[in-house]
């Protein structure tokens, strides 16, 4: 058990930040982009379902489940900011104003989402 903990803690943690990095340069195509586009989410959701599993009855447990959406709305801000930075995006490195909007909604989006579980 003990040796699968840190095989999947490996995998989990240095192996996408390696290629977040970009060490693997263009051998590994887009796989940073498919980190921040899908891994990034899934790895929320797994803390979360670990929280809801060994936590999820207690007070901390609910207080916890409760920043979930807030915190995958903030991912979804920083989606945003990376495809806006991409050389290939319209306006190159610098954000444009319609590439600004858009991250604006997701700000706007994340603030709604934390004032409503706040709320609750």
């Amino acid at each position: 058990m003990r040796k699968f903990t840190g095989t999947a803690l490996f995998v989990m943690i240095v192996f996408p930040a390696m290629a977040y990095a970009n060490i693997f340069g263009d051998i590994a195509g887009g796989i940073g982009d498919w980190i921040i586009n899908n891994a990034i989410s899934s790895i929320i959701t797994m803390v979360f379902m670990i929280i809801g599993a060994l936590w999820g009855g207690t007070k901390w447990g609910k207080i916890a489940m409760k920043s979930k959406v807030p915190i995958q709305e903030l991912s979804d801000v920083w989606k945003e900011v990376h495809e806006a930075r991409k050389p290939t995006s319209d306006g190159g490195k610098t954000i444009t104003a319609k590439e600004y909007d858009k991250i604006l909604a997701e700000v706007e989006d994340a603030v709604k989402k934390t004032l409503e579980a706040i709320k609750t």
